[in-house]
């Protein structure tokens, strides 16, 4: 109802309050009160304080909601119902009860956010609107000069008629509810511009309505748009996109560019370019566009109108007639050229036809400057050239003419020089010829044109010719472009005569008169000014010569110019500047025919010769040499400049030569020949000396092959041969060619070639072109040569009986020798490659010259010669003093510095020959020397250590003869070596007779033996020791061997006991070994090894009573009367080769002699040593190696012979120990720490007053015998500490590192030492154990050991303890002396020990008891084992065997038990060991086991898999056997367990307690206990799932019911696929939140996934390897060619960095690894995808002993693990230089060095070239994670850079060098 009064609401509580609502309603709610009724309840700290606040704008305020919505359904169309309902809306800023609680504020946000349509829309329609949202309404005021409503309706804009207070309402409660929702509200610009934005798509829908109001609409969309305050308005930042442009064809656009409608006219066709005129006329729109940019000025784009211009668009050059071109058009045209005139204007307007002349022509645009702008009053001449000029006044009328424009400067002035020069310039081609134009005006021209500064820009405008204003000389004017050259002449410059015909010509040459015109437009126009300086008139004559050819100049007229030219010559030589010309006249005037010769003809001067050449004289015609008038010097020096043959070229030079050679055969007389033939090759070796006259390698192989060198007799040695043989010729005579000739460089040459080779004659001499005797085959006097020469000199000699009977004999003598001298001196300085050549011509030549007595003289081979003076004088020579410091040539002869192997089988041989082959006997003499010359000859024989040395060859020991035991020679193949002399007394007894050697002197190690290589045969290799079959009864064993076989009993025989335990004991095997690396100097090969182990191990003992033999001879034929029972050992090998059995008798018989025991065993070395391949020479050794009492001692017994120890493979990859393992402390004693020292080991070390202990390292380990006492000198390993060495003395009792637990135990008991080791170790220890070496022989020395012994450690042992070791120490003397054999010192060392003891208050009563029992057995001891240790002592109690290794006396130098108290430990050791340092990360370790714990896990799966089908297949059977569940759960059990002890490694470090833990629940939550793990990531769910299965699938007992685990799994199969997938799981976590260790799984997946039979991916390779090579394997070695860039870079670089090493590279090959790439190109993408880079460089490599083949040709590429003590510690080293690599270069056998080259990923690089004290990789955490560096880079030396890698893959072997 219609209401004056405004309603007022009021606010209850089921009653009324006292207040007012201030709102249009009453609000009734279950408020919470004050505590008097009337009020609302506000700020109480009570539970319910906020109930009334929700109370409010929750419920009441969508109860407010839901009245206005019911209000929605009495909608009318009427004013009143509009302002009631809009009296309903809350004013934001009400007052009273309600004020607090904000209600109109959450209302209004409600109605906002949630869309509610709540608005009456303005088009009279019932459709409601909302605040926000797709149906949002916007409020309409004209006051906000909008579009008029109905504008904005139409344009699809959605408007409400509500008032303007609910839109300020509604804003301020969206800025007091902080709602940041951008809203407005009104239709604003920029929304509108949005709308019409939205609607473009649609805007044929809309066109009409826009085109209609786009004045309106534009007012409003630009009314917010302020140019001014924008720095750079773009039209683009707010209107583009937005259908507001309306063109000139009523065409409406999006917002674009546009040209304003002034001279639109002027295109017609392009009316859409032009904004509506309508839109232009309004100023503030066309302003605000304009500043905009979207309006442009049609003006400002010349370009445009250009492009759409209608006009005519000819070429430069063309014109067309006025009539052609639309005049209105051409009008509009011009006017609009006058708004936009500017310079830049007429290039776009470039060739469009649109000016104007006076000859009714018009012209291009481009041409304005070539237009004149009006006829000239001052030139007359450029008036009659009829030139163009403007007209504007056929286009316009008079007074819009071009007086009252700005054009006139555009077009050429009449006036201006410049203007003129550029008209004439661009018109030269239509100039009229001027045929009655007088000189002046054209004068006038020319003056008026120099005037132009075009003129004088450049220096040469040639087209100048092409104006008809040059004079020639016919008096012509005329142009001159047509000729060539144009000269310009002075008169009386030079002759003219013939100059005119030559114009006529038409050869391009003409000729003008200068008087007439300036220099300078002459020269400007390119005329050559011909004044009187010499270098124009050279000028002149260069063009001018190349015509001389032509008839008109004959000799006559030429040579007064050829006159001319040389005098200028002369004057003015060649210059810099004229030097070309010359060059040019001179080619010209060679072939030109000016010379008159003196038979009438003509000729040029190349075809005539200087007569003053010797070599011309000697073979050319008088007439081929110039006339008497050429013959000044100055004129054949000219004459020679254009081509006088004044030089022998190579043509001439072969035909003089053939015609030499035409005269020999026509027999001219030889001394004329002769001296032509030495001024031909005098000539020849001029040209070869001159660097202008090198002849070419055609002409000297011509050359080369000419008999045009004579033979040559010069005195020496032609004169000394003649002397002694009168008949002498020399054997090279007659013409010889120059190919194959020796050439004479040295005094000598002559005479060390003449005899072999021609020589050429002195007066060729080319001493400084060496390089072309290779190319003429001439030979240089090589020691080949001179070897040659030499043997045919001898060769000469030989034939000489006796020296002719002279005075000069002696002197003659002489000269000869020094003749022999000069050739050995040349052959001693041969190079190595030609010594093999040289010993084969030598070495058979008698070449050695002896003087035989005062006047004779003997020629012998070297190799019958020494240097000292022989034994063997009467056959062997002694090198003559003349020529003993020739050492090569005397190694080349063969002759020897002493007595060698050849002078013994020389000697012999001759001795044989002289006895008539060894039918006639030897006198004493000869047999002295032949017995000499035999021992040599065994002597030297035991020292060549290859005798199939190319040296020993020629031996022959076939044909070589010996001496025999009757002292005859015998040729070798007939005798034997008697080495089994018992075979000789049986032998004599039979009719078998042998012819023996001589026995040779012992060996070295006692034997007369021959070496094997002489092929000697032995006579126990021709006769064999066989048992007779009676020995073969059992009845025939030996006493204790028979009743043990019939009783079946142990008691066997206690000799054949003791030597079986010695066999086959590891002692004398080890023994055999060492032996044998001692004899040889070298290891024993592995095979070798192998196989005496294998003989060892077969070898059958069997002791008899009696041994029967029979001897068989080489043809298995028995030896009659050979029966003997003498042998007391018999070895008989099997058919295998590998066992034998061995006969023993070695015991005494009444029957028979006693035993030799000596005999017996030197019978078992013989046999043994044949049995095992003759590896052993010391048989003395052997023996007592044998007659051990116990195996133990036989280290000792070699040690004693100073024979080295030797482990066999000791040699190979040695390594020492890691950091730990050499201090150990045993936890559960409290008293002993056990320490094995060893040199460059790492121990424990405490300074004094310092609190920790610091890591050192042992540098010396120092031993004082009489102190007992050994100094350890150690030094600080790391930097930054006391660098000082420091000396720590320890006291070595025991020995006890690796001692088994039985030693431990009773070691520790007695020495009252508490141990909880288990009492069933309480045994009798097998005997004492002897570590201290006493000198018991030595009282004096042993007084002092045991002194100092107890004086070092009664300040550490109780008073027991020290009784103790008295007992002990007695044991130990006992122990030395049996041992030493010295018992007879045993009493006096005893009495020491108690003397000493005694002092120290020790119970002596002990000791003597000791002491009786040990003197008490004193026998020999028997092999019996020990039964007692400690103060009870059995018989033998010393022969017990350790567990490891020798038992024999262990240095104190290396190893030692320190025992001390608690108290007292710093006293004796100012070290103690500390607990464990805290694990450090270990990458590498990491990986390991993480690829280890992968592997696990896929093994686990595919045997999962392999189940899973199995059973599939099986549905029906019940499977146990053939399914492997159990086996799944342990494998993913043993994955888990080693992938956490990764994860241990890579973050935080392993604790050598959690190392061995296999509970994986354990490890996971110490893991996840760690201060540095991640607090998110939990790994103990799947951890636990696994966890529970670790027993059960492993053992019976675990599981319920008692299953075995495969049959209790097979039932539960699901629970093994979900161990599966919690691993799984567990592998996945880890690799999503920790990255690092997600890198390093990918890494090794591609490790583990990386096959090596792939097929070979030729794009995964690198682009420069050749597949070809390769063959479809995966390695090949590739040589590079010395040319390729490869090889090129690589020698390069390696030369560039090895110093001043002299060394050369014999090859460089390329290695094509494939495996080995793979790891590394995936190693370098990795680092790639890390680090964004790889840091790859290019390093060297050595490998010292190692052989590089075996890193190039492996998988693994440089093994980091190689090299674990480097200067940076354990990796991979290289090195940027290449002299640093070599020093650890690998040599090869053969003398050759090899070194690679690697491509390194340093990544990462941690620099370490200042400090090494921090080695490790470790760089520090980020997000828990632990961050490494990938290498190492430091300096070895000074500037050495070297890098250290520690993975495998970061390095690639490139290259061998």
């Amino acid at each position: 109802k219609k209401s004056t009064q405004k309603p007022k609401g009021m606010v209850y509580c089921y009653l009324p309050l006292p207040h007012a609502s201030q709102l249009p309603v009453h609000v009734n709610g279950h408020f919470w009160l004050s505590d008097s009724r009337r009020d609302l309840q506000h700020g109480s700290t009570h539970d319910l304080k906020d109930w009334n606040r929700e109370l409010v704008q929750q419920t009441v305020m969508r109860a407010y909601v839901e009245l206005l919505m019911y209000c929605k359904r009495f909608f009318v169309q009427d004013k009143e119902f509009l302002d009631w309902f809009y009296s309903l809306f809350p004013q934001p800023d009400i007052k009273g009860v309600l004020e607090s609680f904000k209600l109109p504020e959450h209302l209004f946000c409600y109605l906002f956010l949630n869309h509610v349509g709540i608005l009456i829309s303005l088009d009279n329609s019932s459709n409601w609107l909302s605040f926000n949202g797709p149906e949002m309404g916007l409020f309409y005021s004209p006051l906000y000069q909008e579009p008029k409503p109905e504008v904005l309706i139409s344009l699809g804009i959605k408007l409400t008629n509500a008032p303007s207070r609910i839109l300020h309402s509604l804003k301020a409660s969206l800025i007091s509810q902080n709602e940041t929702a951008k809203f407005s509200g009104r239709v604003s610009a920029a929304f509108l511009r949005d709308h019409l934005r939205s609607i473009a798509k649609e805007l044929h829908v809309y066109e009409n309505v826009i085109k209609a109001n786009i004045i309106p609409l534009l007012h409003f969309v630009l009314n917010d748009i302020d140019c001014k305050s924008m720095p750079s308005p773009k039209w683009e930042d707010a209107l583009n996109g937005v259908p507001l442009m309306v063109t000139n064809n009523n065409q409406l656009r999006l917002m674009c560019k546009v040209y304003d409608d002034r001279h639109s006219d002027l295109l017609p066709t392009c009316q859409e370019h032009f904004i509506l005129k309508e839109i232009a006329n309004e100023s503030a729109i066309y302003t605000k566009l304009q500043d905009l940019g979207v309006i442009k000025k049609l003006a400002d784009n010349p370009e445009f109108v250009a492009k759409h211009l209608a006009l005519p668009k000819l070429s430069h050059e063309q014109v067309l007639p006025f009539n052609k071109v639309d005049k209105i058009l051409l009008t509009l045209f011009w006017k609009y050229l006058k708004d936009c005139l500017r310079e830049n204007v007429f290039q776009s307007f470039s060739n469009f036809i649109v000016i104007p002349t006076t000859n009714d022509n018009i012209y291009p645009l481009s041409r304005r400057k070539v237009i004149l702008s009006a006829k000239s009053n001052r030139i007359k001449l450029i008036n009659e050239f009829k030139l163009p000029v403007l007209c504007l006044e056929k286009v316009f009328d008079q007074d819009l003419c071009i007086g009252n424009w700005t054009f006139k400067q555009y077009f050429a002035d009449p006036d201006n020089a410049d203007d003129i020069f550029l008209l004439l310039k661009f018109h030269k081609n239509v100039l009229p010829q001027l045929e009655d134009t007088v000189e002046k005006e054209v004068y006038n021209l020319i003056e008026f044109l120099d005037k132009s500064e075009e003129l004088h820009k450049q220096e040469n405008q040639t087209w100048l010719k092409e104006l008809p204003l040059f004079q020639l000389l016919s008096k012509k004017l005329s142009r001159i472009d047509s000729f060539r050259t144009v000269f310009g002449l002075y008169r009386d410059s030079i002759p003219t005569d013939g100059l005119s015909e030559l114009t006529d010509m038409r050869i391009g040459i003409a000729f003008v008169t200068i008087p007439m015109y300036c220099e300078n437009f002459l020269s400007k126009a390119g005329v050559n000014i011909i004044q009187n300086r010499p270098h124009a008139i050279l000028e002149l004559y260069r063009d001018l010569v190349s015509h001389f050819h032509r008839e008109c100049f004959t000799p006559e007229v030429l040579l007064p110019h050829v006159e001319y030219i040389k005098q200028l010559y002369y004057q003015a030589g060649p210059s810099k500047k004229t030097r070309s010309s010359w060059n040019v006249i001179i080619s010209i005037l060679t072939s030109l025919k000016f010379i008159r010769k003196t038979d009438n003809t003509i000729a040029a001067p190349r075809d005539l010769y200087d007569p003053n050449v010797e070599l011309f004289s000697e073979f050319k015609q008088e007439s081929d040499f110039p006339p008497t008038q050429f013959d000044s010097l100055q004129w054949l020096d000219f004459l020679s400049l254009l081509g006088l043959n004044r030089k022998v070229n190579s043509q001439l030079w072969l035909s003089f030569a053939k015609s030499l050679i035409e005269a020999v055969n026509d027999n001219e007389d030889f001394g004329i020949s002769k001296r032509k033939a030495i001024l031909l090759l005098a000539n020849l070796a001029e040209q070869i000396r001159t660097d202008d006259l090198r002849p070419s390698a055609d002409f000297l192989c011509q050359a080369s092959s000419l008999a045009i060198v004579p033979s040559l007799d010069e005195k020496s040695p032609s004169d000394v041969l003649s002397y002694i043989i009168p008949d002498f010729k020399m054997p090279v005579r007659g013409w010889n060619t120059i190919k194959g000739s020796v050439i004479q460089l040295e005094d000598h040459d002559w005479e060390l070639s003449c005899l072999c080779r021609p020589v050429l004659p002195k007066e060729f001499n080319i001493s400084t072109n060496l390089g072309f005797i290779k190319t003429l085959g001439i030979c240089r006097v090589t020691p080949i040569i001179a070897a040659e020469n030499l043997k045919e000199l001898s060769k000469i000699l030989s034939v000489c009986k006796e020296l002719p009977d002279r005075r000069n004999t002696l002197e003659i003598l002489h000269q000869l020798q020094d003749i022999f001298l000069s050739h050995y001196a040349c052959i001693n300085s041969c190079e190595k490659e030609d010594e093999p050549n040289l010993k084969e011509l030598l070495q058979t030549s008698n070449c050695l010259y002896i003087l035989d007595g005062q006047f004779s003289f003997k020629l012998v081979p070297g190799s019958h010669t020494v240097v000292k003076r022989p034994d063997l004088h009467s056959c062997i020579e002694t090198v003559p003093e003349y020529c003993k410091s020739l050492i090569k040539f005397l190694d080349i002869i063969g002759s020897s510095s002493d007595l060698t192997i050849n002078h013994c089988c020389i000697f012999l041989k001759t001795l044989w020959h002289n006895t008539r082959l060894g039918e006639v006997g030897l006198n004493p003499n000869e047999q002295s020397d032949a017995r000499r010359a035999y021992d040599h000859f065994v002597t030297l024989s035991r020292l060549i250590k290859d005798p199939f040395d190319r040296i020993y060859q020629d031996l022959h020991i076939d044909n070589l003869p010996l001496l025999s035991e009757e002292e005859k020679l015998e040729l070798a193949t007939n005798l034997i070596l008697n080495d089994a002399p018992w075979y000789r007394e049986r032998l004599h007894r039979t009719s078998k007779c042998y012819k023996f050697i001589k026995t040779p002197p012992k060996d070295n190690f006692g034997n007369p033996s021959l070496p094997e290589w002489l092929g000697i045969p032995l006579l126990s290799s021709l006769i064999v020791e066989k048992p007779h079959p009676k020995m073969l009864n059992k009845a025939n064993l030996c006493n204790a061997e028979r009743v043990a076989a019939e009783e079946r009993g142990d008691q066997h025989c206690p000799y054949l006991q003791h030597l079986k335990t010695v066999l086959k004991s590891d002692y004398f095997f080890n023994g055999l070994l060492r032996l044998i690396k001692y004899e040889t100097k070298n290891p024993p090969s592995d095979e070798l090894v192998e196989t005496l182990k294998s003989k060892l191990d077969n070898i059958e003992l069997i002791c008899v009573q009696l041994i029967t033999t029979v001897l068989v001879d080489e043809n298995n034929e028995e030896i009659s009367n050979s029966l003997d029972s003498s042998s007391s050992c018999l070895i008989m090998p099997s058919e295998d080769v590998v066992s034998c059995t061995v006969y023993i008798a070695p015991h005494e018989s009444d029957s028979t002699s006693p035993v030799d025991r000596n005999e017996l065993l030197y019978r078992l070395f013989v046999g043994l040593n044949q049995q095992f391949g003759h590896v052993v020479h010391d048989s003395h050794i052997f023996m007592e190696m044998l007659s051990c009492q116990h195996p133990n001692m036989i280290g000792t017994l070699l040690s004693n012979h100073q024979i080295p120890e030797y482990i066999h493979g000791s040699d190979k990859n040695f390594s020492k120990s890691h950091l730990g393992d050499n201090a150990t402390l045993r936890p559960y004693l409290d008293h002993i720490i056990v320490f094995n020292f060893k040199v460059g080991e790492i121990i424990k070390f405490k300074k004094e007053n310092s609190s920790s202990p610091i890591n050192a390292k042992i540098v010396t380990l120092e031993g004082e015998t009489l102190s007992m006492k050994c100094n350890l000198k150690i030094k600080p390993s790391k930097k930054g500490e006391n660098d000082q060495i420091e000396v720590v003395q320890y006291c070595p009792l025991l020995l006890s590192k690796y001692m088994p637990p039985a030693y431990e135990y009773n070691i520790l008991k007695t020495w009252k030492i508490a141990t909880n080791l288990p009492d069933s170790l309480d045994t009798a220890l097998p005997g004492p154990i002897s570590f201290l070496e006493l000198s018991v022989a030595h009282m004096d020395i042993l007084r002092a050991e045991l002194m100092e012994l107890y004086t070092g450690v009664r300040q550490v042992f109780t008073h027991e303890q020290m009784q103790f070791t008295a007992v002990r120490l007695l044991y130990q003397i006992h122990y030395m002396c049996t041992k030493m054999a010295r018992m007879d010192v045993f009493d006096k060392a005893v009495k020491v020990l108690i003397g000493v003891v005694s002092s120290f208050g020790i119970d002596l009563q002990l000791l003597l008891s000791v002491k009786q029992q040990l003197t008490k057995h004193q026998a020999e001891p028997t092999f019996v084992s020990s039964t007692g240790y400690g103060g009870v002592s059995s018989d033998n109690a010393y022969l017990g065997q350790s567990s490891r290794g020798s038992s024999s006396p262990i240095s104190v130098k290396f190893s030692g038990l320190w025992l001390g108290q608690q108290n007292f430990r710093d006293q004796l050791w100012r070290s103690h060991v500390e607990a464990e340092p805290p694990p450090q990360p270990n990458l590498e370790e990491a990986r390991m086991w993480l690829m280890q714990a992968l592997n696990d896990f896929k093994a686990a799966q595919n045997l999962l898999q392999q189940s899973k089908e199995i059973r599939a297949a099986h549905r029906d059977s019940q499977l146990v056997l053939e399914v492997f569940p159990a086996q799944v759960c342990f494998l993913s059990h043993e994955s888990v367990e080693k992938c956490l002890k990764a994860l241990f490694l890579a973050l935080f470090g392993l604790d050598t307690k959690l190392s061995g833990h296999t509970n994986v629940m354990d490890l996971c939550q110490e893991l996840q206990r760690h201060k540095g793990w991640a607090s998110g990531i939990d790994l103990r769910p799947q951890v636990l799932q696994v966890s529970r299965h670790f027993m059960q699938c492993r053992y019976p007992g675990y599981n319920v019911p008692k299953q075995a685990p495969a049959y209790s799994y097979a039932k539960r199969f699901s629970e093994t696929e979900e161990v599966v997938a919690a691993v799984q799981e567990m592998y996945h976590t880890i690799k999503e939140q920790l990255p690092n260790v997600g890198q390093m799984m990918e890494e090794v997946q591609v490790r583990l996934t990386n096959r090596r039979d792939d097929p070979i991916d030729p794009a995964s390779l690198p682009p420069g390897w050749s597949l070809q090579c390769m063959q479809g394997q995966r390695f090949a070695l590739v040589p590079l060619r010395i040319t390729c860039d490869e090889y090129l870079s690589i020698s390069e670089l390696f030369f560039s960095s090895m110093g001043n090493i002299g060394v050369r590279i014999f090859s460089i090959d390329r290695i094509q690894n494939v495996d080995i790439w793979k790891d590394y190109a995936s190693k370098r993408n990795l680092l790639v995808q890390r680090l964004g880079y790889c840091n790859e460089v290019t390093a060297f490599h050595g490998t010292r002993s190692h052989n590089p083949e075996a890193i190039f040709k492996s998988q693994k590429s440089f093994d980091v693990l190689k090299s674990r003590h480097g200067l940076y510690g354990p990796g991979a080293y290289f090195a940027r230089d290449a002299r640093i690599s070599h020093d650890y270069v690998h040599r090869t056998t053969d003398g050759y060095y090899k070194m690679l080259v690697a491509k390194v990923l340093l990544g990462d690089a941690k620099d370490c070239t200042e400090d090494r004290s921090n080695l490790s990789l470790h760089k520090g955490e980020r997000g828990g994670i632990v961050e490494q560096y990938d290498s190492i880079f430091g300096v070895l030396g000074t500037l050495s850079i070297i890098y250290v890698v520690h993975r495998n893959e970061q390095s690639y072997p490139a290259y061998c060098i």
